[in-house]
């Protein structure tokens, strides 16, 4: 769904980026306007766009704009920077926003890049174009997917979550907008950018092309699988959105749980003694006590035996109440139907706090109080410490995408979600109706990437799939992602035929797209790209299709205070799944020499007390 709000900080300031980029003009003279609006295929136009990214750094002058080398801080080559829009549906001329990076012709690697979105996109780039991609000559585009951002009603919220733009008019969904948003945009600007491409390098044919995302980057990247499989030759999908209703009902059911009482809500305070109570509780699960939880699913904790219940009508950091056990039990447990059936697993107990760094559970689903129904706009923003940013995209995206066409509808009532608890002493897990359930999926769906059987085109002509999903990730519970991929294993006569198109790579202790507690790092995203592939997921899929050697291990790092340029805290290797990283026995447990992935190990698979609540092991509705 989401990727992170913490962005790349960007190096140095506008006014000498575009220094730069006046002085870097002359050394490149196929970048200008004239000459990308003569390579620009039919439907593209080549102009200024207003959503290019967040910060406002890459600035075009009708269009177009050369980036000199070195000049945002980043490290990136110099390259041409191009923006414009689309056209995605000749009938309505509806168009899609883009933007290009595009390296010298001397340098460009014969190859494509598509660089995915995050939350409900409205802006095509999240930070910079990749500046190790770029570096290996890759030209990379990315999409607006077809719309741009509205106004938050509050600054602190991440401006990819409104989704008014989804709305043609009050009470009516805008069809065009919601059909380049679940698949057409991407698709259209790939085979646009494929054109550009090759007519800007005067070139016949493409190499190879790939696709990198995270978060709604997952999700655009698995719809492209099932839907456009001669796309990309190969896709890298993280912690993938591509459940969008399912998103919604989590999403929803946290913050109602929160609303049934005042007291029902988590301090800080009480999410970091949660997180030393677990750490003791199963930080040893994998055998070896180095405040890593490699299966989540394997822990053995229950909120409602073992943390310390407050008195009766007494309520204390130290202690929790029998409201806000509830509230755990909930986000914990798998969400079911009325009949008990499960409908969505719920979320992994494994560092559910990292002090509120914008990545992790309670950052996300805005584990803070006093959550007050009655405050902010219904009730999303609803403490002044509190960024409940899931909560507030889960009301936008109801409002304006599933329910738009619903008069009356109102979050909190209009999905029937209800709390239950499975025997006397139990915590509670959500119920939601299966009619609830239909409506949202018949809405939505388009949009979704989650049905194994439909990447089979895929599979077969031999294209890549790299998957991987934080252990940790407050906002897109991993065992959605292993589900996926324990399903997709039976449809290809399981693991080990499976591996020779798709891997997946669960990471212990790793958020949203990246952050948290444990080793996060691994040239997803915008993180630091060390370009072999050992240590760089890209460079594992390239190795992959262009010389047929499958990763067999991603190593993964931990820096200190998540600052790539900082003192490296620990490394650790990351296993396909169902395997899982073994300590040798000796050597320090913060060195990846020191562990090892067995070909044959299917540790994951082993069924424990978290996942049976969470619904992990079950096969869904």
């Amino acid at each position: 769904m989401r990727t992170p709000v913490r962005l790349l900080t960007l190096g140095i300031t506008l006014l000498a980026a575009v220094a730069g980029a006046e002085a870097a003009h002359a050394a490149n003279p196929e970048c200008t306007v004239e000459a990308l609006r003569a390579v620009a295929p039919p439907g593209v136009t080549i102009m200024d766009i207003p959503n290019v990214g967040p910060h406002d750094v890459l600035k075009t002058s009708q269009g177009v704009s050369v980036v000199a080398a070195g000049s945002l801080g980043d490290g990136a080559p110099e390259y041409c920077f191009v923006t414009g829009r689309v056209v995605t549906n000749p009938t309505t001329n509806k168009t899609a926003n883009f933007a290009a990076a595009l390296p010298l012709k001397s340098q460009w690697n014969g190859k494509f890049m598509f660089q995915g979105c995050g939350g409900n996109c409205g802006t095509v780039f999240l930070g910079k174009p990749s500046a190790a991609s770029l570096k290996r000559g890759y030209p990379i585009f990315a999409t607006d997917d077809g719309h741009m951002n509205g106004a938050s009603p509050d600054k602190r919220l991440w401006p990819f979550s409104e989704s008014s733009w989804a709305a043609a008019s009050p009470g009516h969904r805008d069809e065009d907008a919601a059909t380049d948003f679940f698949y057409r945009a991407v698709h259209a600007v790939v085979l646009a950018g494929k054109e550009l491409t090759l007519k800007y390098y005067a070139a016949d044919t493409l190499e190879q092309s790939y696709y990198q995302g995270c978060s709604d980057g997952g999700r655009e990247g698995m719809v492209e699988v099932a839907r456009y499989p001669t796309d990309f030759d190969g896709v890298v999908a993280g912690d993938p959105y591509f459940d969008i209703d399912a998103e919604i009902v989590e999403s929803l059911a946290g913050i109602q749980v929160q609303l049934r009482t005042p007291s029902a809500a988590i301090s800080h305070a009480q999410m970091l003694k949660i997180d030393a109570v677990v750490d003791a509780k199963c930080d040893a699960t994998d055998g070896v006590k180095d405040h890593l939880i490699q299966d989540p699913g394997q822990c053995a904790f229950d909120p409602q035996k073992d943390l310390p219940r407050c008195k009766a009508g007494l309520s204390s950091d130290d202690c929790f109440t029998k409201d806000q056990l509830a509230s755990l039990s909930s986000i914990w447990s798998g969400i079911t139907n009325q009949a008990g059936k499960p409908v969505y697993p719920g979320y992994p107990i494994s560092n559910v706090s990292s002090n509120m760094r914008a990545d992790d559970l309670e950052y996300w689903l805005g584990f803070q109080g006093p959550v007050d129904a009655a405050s902010g706009p219904e009730p999303w923003v609803s403490h002044p410490d509190q960024q409940a940013e899931a909560w507030y995209w889960a009301n936008q995206t109801m409002r304006y995408i599933v329910y738009a066409d619903q008069p009356g509808f109102n979050s909190l009532t209009t999905p029937g979600i209800t709390f239950h608890a499975a025997n006397k002493g139990s915590g509670l897990h959500a119920v939601i109706p299966d009619e609830t359930v239909a409506f949202m999926r018949k809405r939505v769906g388009a949009g979704n990437g989650n049905v194994p059987s439909e990447s089979a085109q895929f599979f077969q002509q031999n294209r890549k799939l790299i998957l991987y999903h934080g252990y940790s990730d407050g906002d897109i519970t991993p065992f959605r992602t292993i589900q996926y991929y324990r399903d997709l294993a039976k449809l290809h006569g399981g693991y080990a035929r499976l591996q020779k198109n798709a891997r997946l790579f669960m990471v212990p202790g790793m958020a949203h797209c990246g952050g948290g507690a444990g080793p996060n790092s691994f040239g997803q995203g915008g993180n630091p790209n060390p370009g072999d592939a050992h240590n760089d997921i890209i460079a594992a899929l390239e190795n992959w299709v262009e010389k047929g050697a499958a990763p067999s291990a991603i190593i993964s790092t931990k820096f200190e205070h998540d600052d790539p340029t900082g003192k490296i805290a620990r490394t650790m290797p990351l296993c396909p799944f169902p395997s899982m990283a073994r300590y040798r026995g000796k050597g320090d447990v913060n060195d990846a020499v020191n562990w090892a992935c067995g070909v044959t190990d299917q540790r994951l698979l082993k069924k424990g007390h978290a996942g049976q609540t969470a619904g992990l092991y079950a096969h869904l509705k």
